[in-house]
């Protein structure tokens, strides 16, 4: 009988579960991580064995997969040691370029497309365990040495894969993480306060004779200040704020359009024309 490795998002669990169940009844020997991997292990090393150890992967594939690092770990080790390999998919998510070569079987129909994961898996296990010479005459002897050296060999190359998987996995995950608090931080905490001093705001308003206006409320609602102009329609503020900062400013007497202008802080030579209302 058949022993597979399968590699699937925990996301797809259900349906997964229902395939071992029914690869169980049929014989099959299946390895899955909640099952074989226990505390204390180094995962990487004992997945990458169990690939090596079992006939062939079963791929399930769906739009969660294509996400999860660990499936395309798992994938790609099963690849660098040879191994036959069959995805079942779940959903319309397209497989890897590098997966295009393999025999698809469509399970988005589980129960339907059981048999034909079965038979397939039985003909990809069939055709693996064929290319093992079981004749144990000399000549098969001594050919064995080099297909053990072999096997090292892939084994060896998809540990390495593997580990660069990891390497890949974690740099993606602190870029994250990077990105995360960057974005999170307040923004305070990445600029320098700008400091803030006693700026003057000086002026005189006119009206359409050019004669001083003396009376008139002038209001900068920032601030909640108010003053006036004096006889020599003068008038002043003093503010603490940033320097050349713009403000608004109102000016308003009973018989005269309101005047509402933007000047910048600092500004001691301000003048502007009241004018009469008609």
């Amino acid at each position: 009988m058949p022993k597979v490795f399968i590699s699937y998002s925990r996301n797809d669990a259900t349906a997964v579960h229902r395939l071992i169940q029914a690869l169980a009844a049929d014989g099959v020997t299946v390895w899955r991580d909640v099952d074989s991997l226990h505390g204390g292990q180094q995962w990487p090393k004992v997945i990458g064995e169990a690939i090596a150890d079992n006939d062939l992967l079963l791929l399930v594939w769906s739009q969660h997969a294509a996400t999860s690092h660990f499936v395309e770990l798992e994938w790609t080790t099963a690849m660098a040691l040879r191994k036959k390999l069959l995805p079942c998919v779940l959903d319309a998510t397209p497989l890897p370029p590098a997966l295009s070569a393999f025999n698809v079987v469509d399970s988005r129909q589980l129960t339907a497309a059981l048999p034909r994961i079965l038979e397939a898996l039985h003909q990809l296990a069939s055709a693996t365990s064929g290319v093992h010479d079981t004749d144990e005459s000399a000549p098969s002897r001594r050919r064995r040495p080099a297909q053990s050296w072999l096997r090292r060999w892939y084994t060896w190359l998809a540990m390495l894969a593997m580990l660069l998987s990891v390497l890949t996995m974690l740099v993606d995950l602190r870029g994250k993480i990077g990105d995360l608090f960057q974005h999170s931080a307040p923004e305070t905490s990445r600029s320098v306060p700008e400091v803030q001093t006693l700026q003057p705001l000086e002026g005189v308003i006119w009206d359409d004779n050019r004669e001083l206006v003396a009376g008139v409320e002038v209001y900068l609602p920032e601030f909640h200040l108010t003053t006036s102009t004096n006889r020599q329609g003068k008038f002043e503020f003093k503010v603490q704020a940033t320097p050349q900062r713009q403000v608004r400013l109102i000016a308003s007497k009973e018989g005269y359009e309101p005047w509402v202008g933007e000047p910048t802080l600092g500004n001691t030579s301000l003048s502007f024309v009241l004018r009469r209302k008609p």
